[in-house]
């Protein structure tokens, strides 16, 4: 085997042992060129990365500065848990930020209009080892779930008490979480008459699970004593949680390597999904939420898989069973659903059948489960729908009028362009700062293999049917837009990879500007109020 050097002298093949040749390029060599398939995929972007940015930017600010001068509430109907006044009170300060990043955006149009992207890095996919993967994704979970325990509380928090464990740390139990706690002891309680989890008995069958199994080891290594529990499903139902994070963590960190992201930029955009907002008020109580990340990353892999594997319909239909089935644990999975017919019927008549199949299957699980709660209950009964009505405010709005249409789906798209902003403010900043390096850099952001074509066509996806989701629910909370975090953090990995390709001064700016940011925004999460912050 021939070492670095070599390789260079040789002309730059170095032989791995068990692998194939793999061909590395000398500093002094010009870059490949890109392959008519790279071009065509990537004109639009290397063309016009500037322009895109400056275009998001002020159409983004636009929307939100023009939204608040109108007066218009940042909470739909009034409803309970999010804000409910304008969205602005000094219109003055905002436009003074939207005009200070949209005057170096322009400069920024004008020097790639001067000097166009000529650069070609290859950003090869990186591996991992399962068993680093699996152990680092256990530590930073692990070591993230405790640093959120450190952080100051409001005096009252929203629909949360406070648990010390020792006295600098705390955690917050959801008003939520003693349902939670009594279907784990009784699962059959999700029968009852109107029970208010009936729709979730995934979550419920789980949950009692994990307390017949976990809870007795928890209680003898008592450490239901130290987080000072002593309920023996509460623990149990807390290592789901952590189980869910490790779970999105990992997989995220697979996709990322795949893309070419440095490891240490891979580790810190995994470090947004270990410490942010809804992990510091969710983790260490009973609840959902923490699937609010592996659902946008378990989509991201399904989406791939489609783009890259074509499978025929009865493997779609098999996973259409188990994602109706993994519905029933967690209503985002519709998520899933709304980025997977996409890319079916992009294959045009034939993607009709593989689609139906899908659909279908995946209503089987749901339909059956209805089925169960009207034969032992004679009713089923949703709370989501019954008090909150999502995904049915659009055909009540429309009974009394087209007014009350109008200003229902004007006030939600309002309210989901705040969620974007608030749950994608960092993402968002490392995306544009990494793009805005690429240009200064001269970086071409096309050439991409089909594997990351498919987990970039994926990510836009789920962006795309996680903000529909938050828009279609009809309710506003925060914490809902971060379904699409993680799929934001895999374009700013995707990013990384093509600048970091660029040289090694490149690599290692594109890593400290993600690690920087990443940095900050978990010691603003862990010193700031909360667990509602």
């Amino acid at each position: 085997m021939l070492n670095d050097r070599d390789a260079k002298a040789s002309g730059g093949i170095e032989q791995a042992s068990g692998d194939r040749p793999v061909i590395t390029i000398a500093p002094s060599d010009p870059p490949p060129p890109p392959d008519a398939a790279d071009e065509q995929v990537g004109t639009i972007w290397y063309r016009r990365t500037s322009t895109i940015l400056l275009a998001g930017w002020c159409l983004g600010w636009a929307g939100w500065i023009g939204s608040g001068l109108a007066g218009l509430a940042g909470c739909p109907r009034g409803q309970h848990g999010c804000y409910q006044g304008p969205m602005l009170t000094d219109a003055g300060r905002w436009w003074i930020v939207a005009a200070l990043g949209a005057v170096p955006l322009a400069g920024l149009c004008l020097f790639e209009r001067r000097h166009p992207p000529t650069r070609v890095p290859r950003s090869a996919p990186r591996r991992i080892g399962r068993r680093w993967l699996l152990l680092g994704s256990v530590a930073g979970t692990l070591v993230g779930a405790h640093l959120v325990l450190l952080g100051p509380w409001v005096e009252h928090p929203f629909c949360a008490v406070r648990v010390r464990v020792n006295s600098v740390m705390a955690y917050p139990v959801n008003c939520d979480s003693n349902e939670f706690l009594r279907l784990a002891h009784d699962p059959g309680r999700v029968l009852n008459y109107h029970s208010s989890r009936q729709a979730r008995p995934g979550y419920v069958l789980l949950s009692a699970a994990a307390t017949a199994t976990v809870g007795p080891v928890t209680h003898a290594l008592r450490l239901d004593r130290v987080y000072r529990q002593a309920d023996r499903a509460y623990l149990p139902l807390v290592a789901i949680n952590l189980a869910v994070t490790v779970t999105a963590v990992a997989l995220l960190a697979w996709l990322l390597a795949g893309l070419g992201t440095p490891r240490a930029a891979t580790v810190a955009l995994c470090g947004l999904v270990a410490v942010n907002e809804v992990t510091k008020a969710f983790t260490w109580t009973p609840h959902q939420q923490t699937f609010a990340f592996l659902v946008p990353v378990l989509t991201v892999v399904a989406g791939r898989w489609l783009l890259l594997h074509r499978p025929a319909w009865p493997r779609l239909a098999a996973f259409g069973v188990m994602l109706g089935a993994a519905s029933l644990v967690y209503g985002s999975f519709l998520i899933t659903v709304a980025a997977v017919v996409p890319i079916l019927l992009a294959r045009g008549r034939l993607g009709l059948l593989p689609a139906g199949a899908f659909l279908a299957a995946f209503a089987a699980p749901q339909l059956a489960w209805i089925a169960v709660c009207r034969l032992v209950t004679g009713d089923y009964y949703n709370l989501e729908t019954a008090q909150y009505d999502e995904f049915i405010w659009l055909a009540k709005a429309v009974k009394p009028g087209g007014n009350d249409l109008w200003a229902q789906s004007r006030d939600m798209t309002v309210t989901t362009l705040r969620a974007v902003f608030v749950a994608g403010t960092v993402s968002l900043l490392i995306i544009v700062a990494l793009a805005a390096l690429a240009v200064l850099l001269r970086v071409r952001l096309g050439t991409l293999t089909a594997e990351q074509r498919a987990t970039l066509v994926a990510a836009g996806l789920t962006i795309a049917a996680a903000v529909a989701f938050t828009w279609g629910i009809g309710i506003i909370a925060d914490r809902l837009m971060f379904h699409a975090m993680p799929a934001l953090l895999i374009v700013a990995g995707w990013l990384a990879a093509r600048v970091a390709a660029a040289s090694p001064v490149a690599s290692r700016l594109a890593s400290v500007l993600v690690a920087g940011a990443v940095t900050l925004s978990m010691w603003d999460v862990v010193t700031s109020y909360g667990p509602y912050s």
